[in-house]
């Protein structure tokens, strides 16, 4: 009950307070707004977060030396609009690069640049694939993207994450002497790579002969294989013929000496 003489304030909700207690009605009434526009705010943010969404590859680490196709997703458009052209810089120490394909896209290449041609509704992801041979040492490559759509552009051209529209980064590890191996062929490498030091290749070995496989049947192999019969046998058929021989004359010798003798 207000003591009659004092006059009564009506509250939000009809409730009669005293004049000393309208500041804290306002200040109730205040927080409330602020609570209310926090809340809008809020969620206006969250409405708009896919439109800064980055432009991302889909892989973050390609080996150095070695051919390797990445997709650069797209997740969304410009302000609501489809996306309709994108322009990829290849850097310039990257070689062999070309377009990848994508249904419903035509694609060429320009100098250094890879472009798409199509369309990509807002809020729908899509990669644009680039195949090329990275460079032989280990580096960072950085693919400055223009996105497209109608007559609006979007220039990813930042050089650290925290720009705005930063462009896309992909790490070269490694380096193509230590990956290359001495590769002969898929999936084979020549046998020195595997050869502990100081062995004798298998091909060596498996093909050594003595001198006596070569030998064919029947040639004299020297002195120490000789059969010492045959000197005697060649040294017997000589005084054989040596014999005969001179009972031979002998025989001729009296004929004539008989003949002689007759005539006479």
């Amino acid at each position: 009950m207000v003591p009659e003489g004092i006059s009564t304030i009506v509250a939000p909700g009809g409730n009669q307070v005293a004049p000393g207690d309208d500041t804290s009605s306002m200040r109730t009434n205040f927080r409330r707004t602020a609570t209310g526009l926090a809340v809008a705010s809020a969620l206006a943010l969250l409405a708009s977060a896919p439109a800064s969404a980055h432009i991302e590859p889909d892989v973050e680490k390609v080996q150095a030396g070695q051919e390797a196709t990445v997709g650069f997703v797209v997740e969304h458009g410009c302000d609501g609009a489809a996306t309709t052209r994108i322009e990829i810089k290849v850097p310039d120490d990257v070689t062999d690069f070309a377009a990848g394909t994508l249904d419903g896209w035509t694609s060429k290449v320009e100098g250094h640049v890879v472009s798409f041609e199509g369309n990509l509704p807002d809020h729908t992801e899509l990669g644009f694939p680039v195949r090329f041979t990275a460079p032989s040492a280990a580096t960072t490559l950085r693919f400055p993207i223009v996105q497209t759509c109608g007559d609006v552009e979007v220039s990813w051209l930042g050089e650290s994450e925290e720009d705005e529209h930063p462009a896309p980064v992909v790490e070269v590890t490694g380096s193509a002497t230590a990956t290359t191996s001495a590769t002969t062929a898929p999936g084979s490498t020549t046998s020195e790579l595997v050869e502990p030091m100081g062995t004798t290749p298998p091909e060596t070995t498996a093909t050594t002969t003595t001198s006596e496989v070569a030998i064919p049947v029947g040639e004299d192999k020297g002195d120490d294989d000789s059969d010492p019969a045959v000197p005697i046998i060649i040294g017997g058929v000589v005084v054989l013929a040596v014999i005969g021989g001179g009972i031979a004359f002998a025989r001729s010798r009296k004929g004539q000496g008989d003949g002689d003798d007759s005539a006479a």
